[in-house]
């Protein structure tokens, strides 16, 4: 009986971790740091409804990131409305070390033909973020912010 009593509590207390971590949704994550950030733009991610503003399939996201393989399940780009530059960001939930390694490619490429003067790129477990925004010191500190509230 005490067996199973501690059974059943230590089953508890694992069910009652996993559901208090939040679920790394790439959508989610970017969304906070554009509000947080204050930029304006689109968030483009098929998590998005499709036919909505904001959505994009694997193929139209591989033909803009010059991406060759399979695209995340999860991710979503911020693209700055403003015309003055190619200010923009992204975040990408990968499923394992070889997307990870594809995706940090893409995402150094990306920022390369965007000429960015302050490129952010960082890694994280299986989370990749990359910013061309303006003041790039605000975004890492954003960025590492929210990834915190998601470990």
């Amino acid at each position: 009986m005490k067996k199973l009593i501690s059974l059943v509590i230590l089953f508890s207390v694992i069910l009652a971790l996993v559901s208090c971590e939040r679920t790394q949704s790439a959508y989610s994550m970017l969304s906070e740091f554009i509000a947080l950030y204050g930029a304006e733009g689109i968030i483009y991610s098929p998590e998005c409804p499709e036919g909505s503003e904001g959505y994009i399939d694997s193929a139209t996201a591989q033909r803009i990131f010059i991406f060759h393989g399979d695209m995340p399940k999860s991710y979503a780009v911020f693209l700055n409305s403003h015309v003055d530059g190619g200010a923009e960001c992204g975040v990408f939930v990968c499923r394992d070390g070889a997307e990870l390694s594809e995706v940090t490619e893409m995402c150094e490429e990306r920022m390369r033909l965007l000429s960015s003067d302050n490129p952010v790129l960082i890694r994280s477990g299986r989370i990749i973020f990359y910013s061309t925004l303006r003041d790039s010191d605000r975004a890492r500190s954003l960025w590492t912010k929210i990834l915190k509230s998601y470990t």
